[in-house]
């Protein structure tokens, strides 16, 4: 889908993006169609800090339900 997407090939799909807490109980829940990635940032890593380790994605969707 990624890999579509940086070819220039916007493969729409729908999908449950979930917010967990720091025990794993669900937060917040979305769900959206047609989407298809606009951005990606992987994360940063250096052995000398002791941050974690944040992955980014940006998507253009066509519908969207909490």
């Amino acid at each position: 889908w990624m890999l579509s997407a940086q070819l220039g090939m916007m493969i729409r799909m729908g999908g449950v993006i979930t917010l967990n807490d720091s025990l794993g109980r669900v937060g917040r829940t979305w769900i959206i169609s047609d989407a298809y990635p606009m951005r990606y940032v992987g994360p940063e890593l250096d052995g000398d800090k002791t941050q974690y380790a944040v992955t980014r994605i940006e998507l253009a969707y066509n519908g969207c339900l909490i």
